[in-house]
């Protein structure tokens, strides 16, 4: 018989863990040995991020953004992986998210990048259907659905205080207002 965790047989212990012994998660290690999730059900990051600022557009934030690396402690070259959740307030068929990373006590960015939302389709249009950095639950919904952002970038090296902050907006068809801004805090 499956141990139960969380109340479940399965999945009760989320993706980032196993259901070792009844009431039990072990949370996934990286290959370094150490633990990268926390919680009964393995849902938070031993390496946490601080979510500074969120301003909210077209874009509702629900929950916590996200911010993720592998391995799991936060470090020059490691891959990092950004992710919101929440609800779009219209129908959104083409734009980009854009981000930038900046030290403190460096007076400029030291890595910036950006994302389209969607992959090309046909006739060379942006298709909603075939997402890169933005997951739409309904992308054929003119209200506004569900979604899912999810962008990566590679851990600039530390120069100065190892204190680090993402900066990252995206955009829509109409280019502007922003539909959301948000700046994550991370050190190492």
């Amino acid at each position: 018989m499956d141990a139960v965790c969380n109340g479940k047989t399965v999945g009760g212990c989320g993706a980032h863990g196993n259901c070792s012994a009844p009431a039990t998660c072990t949370c996934d290690k990286d290959v370094n040995g150490d633990v990268c999730w926390l919680g009964t059900d393995c849902t938070k990051p031993a390496f946490a991020s601080v979510t500074k600022v969120a301003v909210q557009g077209n874009f509702t934030i629900v929950g916590t953004v996200g911010l993720s690396s592998t391995p799991c402690k936060y470090g020059a070259g490691n891959s990092a992986v950004v992710t919101m959740a929440g609800k779009t307030l219209k129908q959104i068929t083409t734009g980009a998210v854009s981000y930038q990373v900046f030290e403190s006590g460096i007076q400029h960015f030291v890595l910036n990048g950006a994302s389209d939302y969607f992959k090309t389709g046909a006739h060379h249009a942006s298709d909603p259907t075939l997402p890169l950095a933005l997951t739409l639950a309904d992308p054929s919904s003119t209200t506004g659905t569900d979604y899912t952002l999810s962008f990566n970038f590679t851990m600039p090296a530390k120069n100065s205080s190892g204190d680090f902050s993402v900066v990252f907006y995206g955009s829509d068809q109409d280019k502007y207002p922003y539909d959301f801004s948000v700046t994550i805090d991370y050190t190492f």
